[in-house]
């Protein structure tokens, strides 16, 4: 070999080397990583338009703006668009951009809003972290978050991004397909806030429905003559968790997926609402059927007034079986139920004060479950038998088979107070008791004994007991005393000794 070849082959085998350290320097510096996408949907109730853009990948593929409807399906050359697109993270030099991938989805129609599910296909050859932003809060890959934003919107529409990076931007990659999946097609459903009366009150909430968040609903009323009765969650028609306008809770596995905003007409259950003076509260009245919810909130003449009283309502009412009573009730009314067809009665905590014999009459013999919340300053139950005023020691109501604890709980026993037991034949006093009120025990028609404990006679109202009472008995040495005591002489002649 002559030396000017040796020269050459020198000379090349230097650019030879040369080359593969550019190459592998090169390869140091750049990441090449393919991405895809995809998108699917759930067929006919899905009226939706898609854009994307992406953002620092090294080729940007062309995300065509898809329309998808019940009756305007994309074409197959729009999917493969989104499916088969590439996108390389990477430079040449050693600058390695995150891929941003931002999706703006508008034009949902708030009775098909779907969930929203950002999945990954992406392996874990090469150390990729992966994010998903909307408004403001994040998301996992794979996690499911609605589409609606607000329920007032005739449209709803949300943007997010989805952000790959790189952590290591040194790393030598080449031909690993990572992906990501628009998934409209987890779950159908309803706005997750409703109104069931949008002509009377729409809705609005805030939060987010993610596992340990805290939600707030919110009624606002937009129609004249509208009464709020409260939030029910997954059905219209089921119980309502809540009677405030306002409603804050922290959303976990026993949470509704869907909540309705409870709005009716003034009126709906032949119930009245009268404004009170102070221009703030209401008073409810009139003449139920059914049973009926009394409203927390009225509004009248663009006007919102909160329900705090319960008037009297029109007697006999037979065909009156159940009543709801929110937590802005303060006070019920004397005689409200009389003669009403109710067979029980709850007592929200809110109320403080309860009127004379706001359930009595000739059906309250039926009546057999009596509950006071818990949780009431006021009030209380026993055994969901009777309502007790704490402060007096008062026994306000009691069923026909409740008997009076003889642990000096109650002294007194208001104006009738029960409610009759036709088939009841003997009922005991304790001694603690110092006072019964007008016709408290009149109501029992069958009674065959009274047994008073106390040694000196309660103070007796007109007509407590019933003429018909064979015996009363009384302690040792007490006859003459109860026959001689004012109320109680009436009854001569039927007292006898223990």
């Amino acid at each position: 070999m002559t030396l000017k070849s040796k020269m050459i082959a020198t000379i090349s085998a230097f650019c030879l080397v040369l080359a593969m350290l550019i190459i592998g320097v090169w390869a140091a510096q750049t990441v090449k990583i393919e991405m895809g996408g995809s998108l699917t949907f759930k067929a006919d109730d899905v009226n939706v338009r898609i854009e994307g853009l992406v953002e620092g990948a090294e080729t940007n593929p062309n995300l065509t703006t898809l329309n998808y409807s019940a009756e305007t399906k994309p074409t197959e050359e729009e999917l493969a668009t989104w499916q088969n697109n590439s996108l390389t993270f990477g430079r040449t030099d050693e600058s390695v951009n995150d891929i941003v991938i931002t999706i703006e989805i508008t034009n949902l129609s708030k009775e098909n809003a779907v969930n929203i599910k950002v999945k990954d296909t992406i392996g874990s050859s090469v150390n990729v972290t992966k994010t998903v932003e909307r408004d403001g809060e994040l998301y996992n890959l794979g996690e499911t978050f609605p589409l609606t934003t607000s329920t007032t919107d005739t449209e709803s529409s949300t943007t997010f991004t989805i952000t790959f990076s790189v952590t290591d931007k040194t790393q030598s990659v080449s031909g690993v397909k990572y992906g990501y999946i628009i998934d409209l097609s987890d779950e159908s459903y309803v706005a997750p806030v409703q109104s069931t009366n949008e002509s009377l009150g729409d809705v609005s909430y805030s939060g987010s429905f993610t596992q340990g968040q805290s939600v707030t609903l919110r009624a606002n009323f937009v129609g004249p003559d509208a009464e709020f009765l409260g939030w029910a969650k997954d059905s219209a028609n089921g119980e309502l968790v809540s009677d405030a306008i306002e409603y804050t809770f922290t959303y976990n596995e026993s949470s509704g997926k869907t909540y309705y905003a409870i709005f009716q007409e003034l009126g709906a259950m032949n119930l009245s609402y009268t404004i009170n003076e102070d221009g703030l509260t209401a008073t409810v009245g009139g003449s139920p059927v059914g049973e009926v919810i009394i409203a927390s909130y009225i509004y009248d003449n663009n006007v919102q007034y909160q329900v705090t009283k319960m008037g009297h309502f029109n007697d006999y009412l037979t065909d009156f079986t159940g009543i709801s009573i929110p937590h802005t009730i303060k006070e019920i009314g004397g005689w409200t139920f009389y003669n009403s067809g109710l067979t029980s009665l709850f007592i929200p905590n809110s109320v403080e004060k309860i009127g004379e014999s706001i359930l009595t009459g000739s059906m309250a013999q039926y009546v057999t479950h009596l509950e006071v919340e818990e949780g009431n300053d006021f009030y209380y139950s026993v055994n969901n038998k009777c309502i007790i005023e704490k402060e007096t020691k008062t026994l306000l109501l009691a069923c026909g088979d409740f008997e009076i604890p003889d642990d000096g709980s109650v002294t007194q026993i208001a104006a009738y107070a029960y409610l009759g037991n036709v088939s009841r034949e003997s009922l005991e006093i304790p001694s603690s008791i110092t006072k019964i009120g007008d016709s408290a025990c009149n109501s029992f028609k069958n009674l065959r004994e009274v047994t008073i404990y106390a040694t000196t006679p309660p103070s007796l109202g007109d007509r407590s007991f019933s003429n018909n009472v064979p015996t009363i008995k009384v302690p040792q040495g007490c006859v003459e005393v109860y026959e001689q005591a004012a109320g109680w002489s009436s009854f001569a002649g039927k007292f006898v000794e223990m």
